[in-house]
């Protein structure tokens, strides 16, 4: 007979060495980090040259208008041009969208007017990237010594002063003083031209029915009869006086004798 010995089984005392590293996470795991961005998002349509970051002023105007587009012109239309294109707007945008409207009024109040539209002009040159017009840039070079004069002054002084508003602050103020004026107007004149056109309707609508109830009735023109009579009076000439024997006018009359009246032809002569 034979033995069978089983030994115990023994554990590793050395313990294997556990992974410390985890696995990385994938991107859509982690927490999204947001970037502060550097500097200031602009429009896209502001300072996008180098001549246009020249010129604009360290208070750059985040929000500008281009009332150009919003008529569909370029900035060399005529006065009269602008008349005529918002004359065809305003009836367009009235009654179906009335921002676009507003908007409208807006425009053609800053570019009707004449010094409005200057200032406007500047501000717009300088968010597009354009250059100013020869005029203003002789007269600019021409005033460049005299405004180091001016600066020198006042930086000796110590009164120089850097709170000058920008032009758009001129623009919106002269487009909100004749914008509600606009505004009134073309309000009132839309209502009266309106009520003009209701007017003219039913004066219309009475027209018609009368034409053809007279055209239903072959006795309107009876029932409706009006005749017109023209005055005589002082036309023509008459006797409005006859004579009478003079004897009558005294009292050696007979006692029973009348004054005779008018008979025959002298009656008919002597009613008035």
């Amino acid at each position: 007979m034979c033995k069978i010995r089983i030994e115990p089984l023994h554990r590793n005392s050395t313990p294997k060495p556990i992974n410390s590293r985890t696995p990385p996470a994938s991107a859509s795991k982690l927490p999204k980090q947001h970037s502060k961005p550097s500097k200031m998002a602009l429009p896209r349509t502001f300072c996008l040259s180098s001549a246009s970051a020249s010129l604009t002023p360290s208070t750059c105007l985040t929000t500008f208008t281009n009332h150009y587009e919003v008529l569909g012109l370029d900035h060399w239309a005529t006065d009269e041009e602008v008349k005529a294109q918002f004359r065809t707007l305003r009836a367009k945008y009235f009654s179906t969208d009335v921002g676009k409207y507003r908007q409208l009024q807006t425009a053609y109040a800053v570019l009707v007017d004449w010094e409005a539209r200057r200032e406007y002009d500047a501000v717009y040159r300088v968010s597009m990237g354009l250059s100013p017009p020869a005029s203003e840039r002789a007269s600019a070079s021409e005033s460049n010594s005299e405004k180091a004069t001016d600066e020198t002054v006042l930086a000796s002084s110590g009164s120089a002063s850097s709170t000058a508003s920008p032009p758009k602050s001129t623009i919106v103020r002269v487009a909100v003083s004749r914008i509600d004026a606009h505004a009134r107007a073309d309000t009132d004149s839309m209502q009266m031209a309106k009520l003009e056109e209701e007017l003219r309707r039913v004066e219309e609508e009475q027209r018609q029915g009368e034409e053809e109830e007279r055209l239903a009735d072959p006795n309107w023109g009876l029932k409706h009869f009006s005749p017109q009579y023209k005055s005589l009076i002082g036309t023509r000439r008459y006797s409005s006086y006859v004579p009478i024997a003079e004897k009558y006018e005294h009292g050696d009359i007979k006692p029973r004798s009348r004054r005779p009246t008018y008979v025959g032809g002298i009656a008919t002569n002597a009613v008035p």
